[in-house]
């Protein structure tokens, strides 16, 4: 393919990929557009306002949107608008600039790694797209009379990009997916033409780490905003399982994992090569992100970097300083001992040491019987119930984005655990890859991460010819020491399902495969991706096609499945919580009035937090803006509301109708100590019927 007709693929591809932030901007309005915009805009205007030869420009602008990705996730949140994740509007806004001035024309290279990168990650991104295909055949119910209901309301939840634990539809997680691939494919292609590629991204993810807490502290202040507390309690609010500036503080420790050991380095050749301030501040701002993941209490990013530093450090004195073996032998069986010494500890003295708050989980990934019965109380009933939704469909999985339905048909209530939840994701991102993509998407990602840390493994042995050997040795096995953390990591955590931790993690792959390419040779050559495309696609979309689907009576969209509450009686009663954009099939009971019950989930501590829902009977608005009550000074929860719907002319009894619930403003938690992201409406319970006395 000529430049001229690389340039105008490129350039017709560059308005796709923003579309979802262009979606959104038309979509919600007011101060989220304008951030919108803003985001967008920004990697034209930080391109457009450098001079640097286009290849340095791009490294440039990638670190640069990295660590805006990492800083990025909670900035609605600081401006109290409609909730979604800001990142991504920087990585598109990104990708569309690169592409538009052809920065990421694929390069020719002698390393078979690289080649197999390029077609594995396009080979995930073409079985995705067919089991997305999958997932939304299967939404649309058997014998539906608008068979169009599916694909509209999943283009619907498009436009809000929505968070990782609200009812999840496979249009919004096909195109994160990818994003992401995408992302990593951006990596490797500039890793390749820019060799300081890794040091201008370790640089500018230590600068995230400052800026982030700095997120932190403006998203408490926000978040106690006109209620009066001492600043202790500001405090403790902002460093009690850090999570700011990410989603939840598990989803923090896995982009701690990933960033920490390259922006180490990065701080390294910092303090090598430079003077003054500039030789110090990178230093610094490590030990400040190492502060933060001690300070998210995150017990798999703790076990994650253990790890990571285990097989880092273990390669460097492998092949690079052999004489300290000897040393780091010593080291090791000093750890092991102490591990061996916290296995013996008496258990009420452990438990003693648990009343310690930055120790307490720290001991639970120290200590077996303790992590196992973690394991227990907060992972084996999600597992089990994911192991058998795997087995229904071991091959090619269920769909993209079903986990959480296929968990609520195999929801045991009562399985034994503290955590046992009927509507989530798997907290095991290896056991989502295989109930969602089936075993073929399992070995593709799964490839995908062994592609990174073989790569990173092998130049830690040995380094490009371009790189100074100990300089680059250090490179890898800091990269090494990443990828092996979080596949750990991944072992208990989904943190992959948000944007800005998926893209750090196919970047930091990306750049590790990068390294084994040994410069322009006569073996050189270029990668095509035609085969994989053109047999995944169909065979990841033929299993939906035979799949079953439900009856028109099940449909849902945005709603959790019922569960089971024991009341203050004893009594055991259903209901549900809804997505900000609910819909149902109810069949019309007897009577003119259908009756629901309907409570706000927002913290009843939150100032100005008021729901007010509109309902839908087949599109028509029969109640609208009605405000949920809240809680009054002797009560302890929100009160439930009785809505009170009359039937619309063109509805009969028997007739089969579709509810639709829509809330705002959606809510998760509060301010203070909740991420902000718009998850969740109200929590109802099932319509009865009647007649207005």
């Amino acid at each position: 393919m000529s430049s001229r007709e690389t340039s105008w693929v490129a350039r017709g591809l560059a308005p796709l990929v923003v579309l979802p932030s262009l979606l959104h901007l038309v979509g919600r309005g007011g101060e989220g557009a304008l951030l919108v915009a803003f985001g967008l805009a920004a990697p034209w205007i930080v391109w457009r306002g450098s001079s640097l030869p286009t290849t340095e420009r791009a490294g440039r602008l990638l670190a640069l949107t990295l660590a805006t990705g990492f800083v990025a996730p909670l900035v609605p949140t600081l401006f109290q608008v409609f909730g979604f994740s800001y990142e991504r509007v920087f990585f598109e806004g990104t990708l569309a600039c690169l592409l538009w001035h052809g920065a990421l024309a694929p390069r020719a290279s002698a390393s078979p790694l690289v080649r197999l990168l390029r077609l594995s990650v396009v080979a995930w991104g073409a079985w995705s797209v067919g089991a997305a295909f999958h997932a939304l055949w299967v939404s649309v119910p058997y014998q539906a009379p608008w068979l169009s209901i599916g694909y509209r309301a999943a283009f619907t939840d498009l436009l809000g990009f929505r968070s990782i634990v609200e009812p999840t539809h496979a249009l919004p997680r096909l195109w994160l997916r990818i994003e992401v691939l995408a992302m990593g494919l951006v990596a490797l292609e500039l890793a390749l033409a820019d060799r300081r590629l890794p040091e201008r991204a370790g640089l500018a993810l230590a600068a995230a780490f400052p800026v982030g807490v700095l997120v932190n502290a403006a998203a408490v202040t926000i978040g106690f905003e006109g209620a009066e507390h001492p600043f202790g309690i500001l405090l403790d609010a902002s460093l009690d399982r850090l999570h700011r500036p990410f989603p939840d503080h598990n989803s923090l420790g896995t982009a701690l994992v990933l960033t920490l050991p390259l922006a180490a380095w990065a701080a390294w050749r910092s303090f090598q090569e430079r003077r003054g301030s500039e030789r110090w501040w990178p230093s610094l701002a490590v030990v400040l992100g190492l502060a933060m993941l001690i300070l998210t209490s995150s017990k798999s990013a703790y076990a994650g970097i253990g790890v990571g530093l285990v097989a880092g450090i273990a390669a460097w004195v492998a092949f690079a300083a052999p004489r300290l073996r000897k040393p780091v032998l010593v080291a090791g069986i000093a750890v092991a001992v102490f591990l061996g010494l916290v296995q013996s500890l008496p258990r009420s003295m452990a438990q003693d040491l648990m009343q310690i708050r930055f120790v307490r989980d720290a001991v639970k990934a120290a200590r077996f019987d303790f992590l196992t019965s973690y394991l227990e109380e907060m992972r084996y009933p999600i597992w089990s119930a994911g192991w058998e939704a795997v087995r229904e469909r071991p091959f090619a999985g269920a769909g993209l984005g079903r986990f959480p339905r296929l968990l609520g048909r195999h929801h045991d209530p009562d399985a034994a655990g503290w955590f046992n939840p009927p509507y989530e994701n798997a907290h095991n991102q290896y056991l989502q890859w295989l109930a969602e993509e089936g075993a073929v998407g399992l070995f593709l990602g799964l490839g995908v991460l062994v592609l990174g840390i073989g790569a990173a493994f092998v130049t830690s042995r040995r380094p490009p010819p371009s790189d100074d050997p100990v300089v680059g040795q250090l490179l890898s096995c800091a990269l090494l020491s990443a990828l092996a953390g979080v596949a750990l990591n991944l072992v208990v955590g989904h943190a992959l399902l948000v944007p800005a931790v998926g893209v750090l993690f196919a970047t930091m792959i990306g750049i590790a495969v990068a390294r084994t390419d040994p410069g322009p040779t006569a073996r050189a050559r270029r990668t095509r991706f035609a085969p994989a495309v053109l047999l995944l696609l169909p065979i990841g979309a033929i299993p939906g096609i035979l799949d079953d689907r439900d009856p028109i009576e099940e449909y849902t969209f945005g709603c959790f499945p019922w569960t089971r509450i024991q009341t203050a009686s004893g009594d055991f009663e259903h209901s549900r919580m809804l997505g900000p954009d609910a819909r149902w099939m109810q069949r019309w009971g007897n009577g003119t009035r259908m009756f629901i019950l309907a409570k706000s989930i927002v913290s009843p501590h939150v100032v100005g937090g008021e729901q007010r829902v509109d309902v839908y009977v087949n599109d028509e608005l029969v109640l609208e803006d009605f405000e949920l009550p809240r809680k009054k000074p002797a009560e302890r929860v929100n009160p439930p509301a009785v809505l009170k719907i009359d039937r619309p002319p063109s509805v009969r009894p028997g007739d089969l109708v579709v509810i639709r619930f829509t809330c705002e403003p959606p809510s998760s938690e509060s301010k203070a100590g909740g991420h902000g992201q718009a998850i969740w409406g109200p929590r109802v319970w099932p319509a009865s019927f009647g007649d207005p006395r």
